[in-house]
């Protein structure tokens, strides 16, 4: 892996963790078939992947803390009341 691909990459993503999951999710998409939204120049899917992050070309977000709180309290209701 190139590291200047990977730092220029984490300068547009807020922490590693992050930047690692999104990698990770674009190059399953990758590998399914999803087309490159950069050129590909006979890249690996991680490369690929981080190009995309640098062109800005991928979109994610971070769930604030009242969208995270939501979600547990989503997770945590019985079956009885998710069903109408």
């Amino acid at each position: 892996m190139d590291n200047d691909l990977y730092e220029s990459a984490f300068a547009r993503v807020p922490n590693r963790f992050l930047l690692n999951t999104v990698l990770a999710k674009r190059v399953h998409q990758l590998n399914k078939g999803a087309p490159p939204m950069v050129e590909a120049n006979g890249s690996s899917f991680f490369e690929i992947a981080l190009r995309e992050i640098i062109a800005g070309k991928l979109q994610f977000h971070t769930a604030t803390p009242e969208e995270l709180k939501s979600q547990r309290e989503e997770v945590k209701k019985p079956e009885s009341e998710e069903k109408p």
